[in-house]
């Protein structure tokens, strides 16, 4: 398994560790195929530039995707700052759609108020000290 460490915001960084835990294998967090991260991973990755330390450092560990046919992950396994920013948006995307799940579920199935479902989901996710209001 070919790792990669990455800096994303500590929010997101929590809600991935919340919402990937049972995905976790050896600190690292590994996407399934079916998985829009899984799609997004494997195509920013790159071959990693000379000069550039094979050391990564950052708040997140991701698995890289080893598909059967395509990009091979002990070549293409660097991600640049471009490529961060891009996986951090994506990462930011499905947090968000799975927040808006989460608060209408929580409404019409369970009639709870917005504020009250928003801090329930903060805490389920370990964000309440990161998020300041």
């Amino acid at each position: 398994m070919i790792t990669v460490t990455i800096q994303v915001k500590p929010y997101l960084a929590a809600y991935l560790q919340s919402a990937y835990a049972h995905c976790t294998v050896e600190g690292a967090i590994r996407f399934t195929k079916n998985q829009n991260l899984y799609s997004c991973l494997l195509q920013l990755t790159t071959p990693r530039p000379k000069g550039v330390s094979w050391r990564d450092q950052g708040n997140v560990i991701l698995s890289l995707p080893c598909p059967s046919v395509g990009k091979d992950p002990r070549t293409y396994n660097y991600l640049g700052e471009e490529a961060v920013k891009v996986l951090e948006q994506e990462i930011n995307y499905e947090m968000r759609m799975d927040y808006y799940r989460f608060l209408r579920r929580n409404k019409f199935k369970n009639g709870m108020m917005f504020t009250r479902a928003t801090e329930l989901y903060l805490e389920e996710h370990g964000m309440t000290e990161l998020i300041p209001e």
